[in-house]
């Protein structure tokens, strides 16, 4: 599916009062972009890449859901995607300082829906173990100041858990740092759940 790049960091990246339009995109694209656009990204760096179907589970009847699981040069990843851009960072429009995106990240961390994605979900058929947990969140970041959109964690330098996680990192993808980093107007990103949508919902709108 493509995706107009420019137009995406404008609706995410610039604080809007109205936040409903950011909203409603995440409702309808929502883990699948950040799915998506990772994939991109690792597979331009000569990685191989497989989303499989399904999604993390505890294996109990209540429990955390994650958003996705990708297999990453044969190495299983369990996936979180949080698309928080502007309208959650009290307003900071993108500054490119990721020094400050990684503070936001750390404040964030309190929060359940992000810390979950180091908790232990059960492997899907034909796996076993679950090598690496992803964050996929939109602000651009790094711990390092560095312009990598791409990075891993010591879990142990992380605001503690309140749980017990069988991982030593955690891996993190800033979409806008990937998306900044882009001269291209228009990306192909492998979305076909949200191009299922979209047909269903231009079947029942038409603009006048």
């Amino acid at each position: 599916m493509k995706i107009n790049r420019l137009e995406l960091l404008d609706l995410y990246d610039a604080h809007q009062i109205d936040g409903g339009l950011p909203t409603a995109v995440s409702a309808l694209c929502g883990e699948e972009f950040g799915i998506g656009l990772l994939q991109r990204y690792l597979d331009s760096k000569g990685r191989r890449v497989k989303r499989l179907p399904g999604i993390p589970k505890t294996g109990k009847k209540s429990g955390f859901r994650l958003d996705g699981w990708l297999l990453i040069d044969d190495e299983l990843m369990q996936v979180e995607v949080k698309n928080w851009g502007a309208n959650a960072v009290n307003g900071r429009k993108y500054d490119g300082d990721t020094q400050k995106g990684w503070n936001q990240f750390l404040a964030w961390w309190k929060d359940p829906g992000l810390r979950k994605v180091l908790w232990p979900m059960q492997p899907p058929p034909e796996h076993t173990v679950i090598h690496h947990a992803v964050a996929c969140i939109w602000p651009v970041m790094n711990p390092h100041n560095l312009d990598e959109p791409w990075f891993a964690v010591p879990v142990s330098e992380l605001p503690a858990l309140g749980f017990e996680t069988g991982f030593d990192q955690l891996y993190v993808f800033s979409m806008s740092g990937y998306l900044h980093s882009l001269e291209e107007e228009w990306l192909d990103v492998p979305m076909p759940i949200m191009e299922k949508r979209l047909q269903r919902i231009n079947s029942i709108f038409i603009h006048s």
